[in-house]
């Protein structure tokens, strides 16, 4: 799923993310998710990949 609860009210990305996880529970099925939201990464999976890019502050170019 591509940031499958990007677009949603509050409330119902609550619903979809119970729902979620009941389905994954129920059926022992494996979800592949992207999300730039890493509190609902580690809520709803139990693997994470983290991928990010180097950044260079020109201010800072040491930091």
């Amino acid at each position: 799923m591509d940031e499958p609860f990007g677009a949603l009210d509050p409330g119902i990305r609550d619903n979809m993310q119970e729902l979620i996880l009941n389905i994954r529970r129920e059926h022992k099925m494996t979800v592949f998710m992207v999300t730039h939201d890493i509190s609902e990464a580690f809520k709803l999976d139990t693997r994470l990949i983290v991928f990010d890019k180097a950044r260079v502050d020109p201010d800072f170019p040491n930091a």
